[in-house]
Parts: C-alpha cells; structure tokens; sequence
C-alpha cells in the first residue's frame, strides 16, 4: 500500500513540495517492546470542559483520533504537556464541529480516544530507549525515525480506523537560536493518509507554544528563553520562519493551526489556497497560522482559520467525521482524465474532462489537483459520472501537474492518474475571486460588511469587474451586478449562512468564489464557536 505524504513547511507563494513516501508500513510495524501508558500528568483534568455535544461513548467509537507524545530516553515530559494537548484535541475537536455546520454539513466532527468512563482525551506516553540526537537527519529518515521508535515502544500505527496525532520530544535548539539541521528544519512537522488511517507529527516545540499565556501575549518573542523548547533566546526569523511573524502570540498561533493542518493530512486532505492568505483562510493553505483568530476574535480581528469547500465535501463523507455509520463497501471510485493531451479553456477557466465510476456505492464528490492543491470541487451524484472541472488558478502554457480525486459516500477515494498538461495560450482569464467578511460570527440585524476588493482581473481593469452576492449558499446571487465590490448585509434570522461571490470581466468570462460559512444569532455559553474556549472546573 502506497502512504501519500504531503508535508507543508513553506512561505506563501513558494513552490508546494508533495512527497510520495512508500513503505511506512513495514517501518511502523517493528515489534512491541512495551505498552504505552497515560500520561496521568493532569489527574484533575482542570481546564476542561465536555464539548458542547458529547461525542459517543469512550469505547463505542469506531474511527478514533489517539495522541502519542514520545519522550525520548534523555528527555524529560514538558511542565503541563498533558493538559496542553487535552485542551489543544477538545478545542479543535469543536472547530471542525462548527465549521462543518458553517458550510451546510451539520455539527461533524472526529471523536477521540478516552480515559477510562470520561469524556476526557487520553494523552499515550511512549519512552523510546534511544536520546533525541538518535532523530536528527533529512527530514524523511527523521520521520521514518519518529514512527519506527514509536512502534518500537509499543504503539502500533497506520491501524484502520486509527488516526494518529504524535508529539515528539525531538527538537534541539542551538545556541543562535536556530534548531539542529537550520532554519528549515528548525520544526519537523507532517502528515500522512492511508486508506483509512493516518498519522499527523510535530515537534516538542510546537507542544511548548500550546500554552494558553502565550496565544495572547503580543510581545516579541525574540530573546525570550522558553525551557520547553531550548536553554538559549530565541531570535527572530531564525527560531521560526520569518512568515509566522514577530510575536510570542503569531508563532503560538501558528503552531496551534500548524498541528491541526498536519492532522488534516492525516485525514486526507490536500493543500488549498483559494481565498487564503497568512493569518487568514484555509486551514490546509496558509490560513492555519490565524488561528488565534477563532479563539480571541476580539482581540484578533484580522485572524481567521477556516475550511475551504473542498476539505468540508470531503470531510463530510471521511469515516473519521462519520463515527457509528455502518460501512460495507472499502472499494475506492475508478478515476480517469478523458483527454490526457490537452486541458481547455471554457469561459476564461482551464479545466479538463473526467469519469468516475464506483462498483459499490455512490459517487459523492471530485477534486481537482493542480500540483498538489486543490483548485476546485464539485459534489457527484450518480454513477457513473462524467464530468468537467475547471479553475481560474492557472498561467497559459505553463506546464501543471494534474489529477482529479474523487470520493463516494461511504469515505472511500479514488484518484486518477497524473498528468502533465499546459492550458492554452491567448484566452481571456477569468477574474480571480476573493472575498473577505468583516466578521464571521455576529448577531441578528448586526452588520456585516462583505468585500471583493482584493480580486483580480489577470488579463483586464479589476475596477470594471462587476460583483454579485450569493447572501445564503443557494446558489442564487441575491444583489444584482456591481462594480461596487463592497457591500453590508443584516440578518434577521439567526442560523448558519454561506456567501459566495461571482466576478464577472469586461469580456463576459466569470469565475465564483469558494464559500464563506458564518454563524447569526446570540450564541449561548457552551455552544458554537464560544465551545472552543475551555475553562476551569
């Protein structure tokens, strides 16, 4: 079985590396040495809270999220590190809750393993016998490294139906204030799906800015000493990459999104960068690093992490978000491009032509990769289907990596061969849509301001674009068109709403956004977005 690892550690606007990594299996399946335990470091379990909808009951669950922290041998376990991760998977668990039901889904979410009869994260704690020098290398062996002394010690991984957050003590810091091996590989961070498994991995440091204090804290992290993570100051852009900002509060944050879009690797899903920027967008493009933004909106105004369109269709149907469903059929959909020499270009858009066809169950949805990234999603009914999908994000006669993923309703996925194709040169491009709220979460007949200024218009005067608002994910635009990119909308009934855009050009060719999901109404303690802030009890 081949593991599919898409590892993110670049600026935006850098080139995507996408690593195909075999044969994991055969490292992960080493022999047991021991049995993991609980960490049992936070007996008391303060600072939590059950969600705001219990999952199921702790040994009903039969797709599970586990964590891992791994100590290495001369090691000691961080000062809080239990409830930091307990806090961390119980907050994160209600941010994909809330999410999904933005977007139209419901309140889906993944269920976690337990301690005992509550409902509280077990935290595993593995001791490997080997030092953390023993980890150190390019970054596949360290991973490959990572995993073997995990199972080693007695967890087993890539088990169906596991998915797998690890946390390993591993990070070195020098005296410059860089880590072992420079400034890109200063953090060893991944993610990686199996069928129906999956693993997502980051380093003791990425644990160490979990605490809570430093998500607020706006001072500059240069020249603060953190025993967790290393004995010296750290230094700007040389202890983290210089896009995650200045402060002790931008890096914190940027570790908190930084983890969770590993794990959204570890379910499955591709890198997207539509509508997204650093601090503010999609969880698997850049946006991960606002995700400060969630839980201090107040005081975070401009930082946001959300679900693009693709990760919700597909999580809608990911056996990890379908806990207690009963599935009979593991075969994935057959997937092929139609024309494999050639991809066109239909209203300003270059796209290419598909069939999907499942011999078991039905066709749910498709995702169109462009070296790597998603760059658009369509749902799927029927079977077989043959369909087209097209994007804005494209340069004329620029060769691109292509494929299409699709997946049906019982989590099942099934990609079509790559192919290297190049859109065609001299069409008009369609304008390139983003779109930004001034809030997400806001009350009845409270304003919101929407904004397409920042879209492009690659071949034309992005002032004459014209813009209509799609004001509830129905499909249908709600205002007529206006060069006017701006516009204020209130609600008078509180729920969940979608908002979509459309750019149309001068020369007729349009291109829509992905949605944005947001939440109208008086939110009660305990439910919503406020569930992501735990409190003492």
């Amino acid at each position: 079985m081949t593991i599919y690892k898409l590892h993110y550690r670049q600026a935006p606007g850098c080139v995507l590396r996408v690593i195909l990594i075999a044969g994991l299996l055969a490292v992960a399946g080493l022999a047991a040495a021991a049995s993991p335990q609980v960490l049992g470091e936070n007996p008391e379990h303060r600072l939590l809270r059950p969600p705001i909808e219990p999952p199921s009951p702790p040994n009903r669950g039969t797709y599970r999220v586990k964590a891992v922290y791994m100590v290495p041998s001369n090691r000691s376990i961080q000062p809080g590190a239990e409830r930091m991760l307990q806090s961390y998977i119980v907050r994160m668990q209600a941010w994909f809750r809330e999410e999904m039901a933005r977007l139209g889904y419901g309140p889906k979410s993944f269920i976690y393993e337990t301690e005992s009869s509550i409902l509280i994260p077990r935290i595993n704690l593995v001791r490997v016998e080997q030092p953390d020098t023993a980890f150190q290398g390019p970054y596949q062996e360290r991973w490959n490294k990572i995993l073997a002394a995990v199972a080693a010690a007695g967890f087993t991984l890539w088990n169906p139906r596991e998915l797998v957050l690890i946390v390993s003590e591993t990070q070195i810091q020098n005296p410059d204030g860089s880590f072992l091996y420079g400034t890109e590989d200063s953090t060893f961070f991944g993610g990686s799906a199996a069928e129906f498994s999956g693993i997502g991995l980051v380093t003791g440091e990425t644990l160490a800015r979990f605490n809570e204090t430093f998500l607020t804290d706006d001072q500059p992290y240069a020249g603060r000493i953190i025993p967790a993570i290393g004995p010296f100051p750290l230094v700007q852009s040389i202890s983290f990459p210089a896009f995650e900002e200045t402060t002790l509060s931008s890096t914190s944050s940027s570790a908190m999104g930084g983890a969770l879009h590993e794990l959204g690797h570890g379910l499955g899903l591709w890198h997207d960068f539509r509508n997204d920027t650093n601090f503010n967008g999609n969880l698997m493009g850049n946006g991960f690093r606002g995700s400060r933004g969630i839980l201090f909106p107040k005081t975070y105004p401009n930082d946001d992490m959300r679900l693009s369109s693709g990760s919700a269709l597909q999580l809608n149907y990911n056996r990890f978000f379908n806990n207690g469903k009963s599935f009979t059929d593991n075969t994935p959909p057959q997937v092929a491009i139609q024309a494999q020499n050639q991809a066109v270009i239909v209203n300003g858009q270059c796209g290419i032509e598909f069939s999907a066809v499942d011999t078991e169950s039905s066709l749910a949805g498709a995702l169109l990769i462009k070296d790597g990234h998603v760059v658009a999603d369509e749902p799927l009914s029927g079977n077989p289907v043959t369909a087209r999908l097209a994007t804005y994000d494209y340069r004329p006669g620029e060769i691109s990596e292509w494929l299409i993923e699709a997946f049906d309703t019982q989590g099942n996925r099934g990609r079509s061969t790559a192919v290297s194709l190049a859109c065609p040169e001299g069409a008009n491009r369609a304008p390139h849509p983003f779109v930004a709220v001034s809030k997400r979460q806001l009350r009845v007949r409270e304003k919101v301001t929407l904004s397409a200024m920042s879209s492009l218009d690659p071949d034309g005067d992005a002032s004459q674009m014209a813009v209509e608002w799609d004001l509830n994910g129905d499909g249908k635009f709600d205002t007529p068109p206006s060069s006017i990119k701006t516009f204020t909308k209130a609600y008078r009934k509180p729920g969940v709403y979608r908002i979509v855009a459309r750019l149309t050009d001068e020369q007729g060719d349009a291109a829509t956004s992905i949605p944005i999901g947001i939440r109208v109404g008086k939110v009660k303690t305990g439910t919503g977005i406020n569930a992501l802030k735990t409190k003492g009890r």
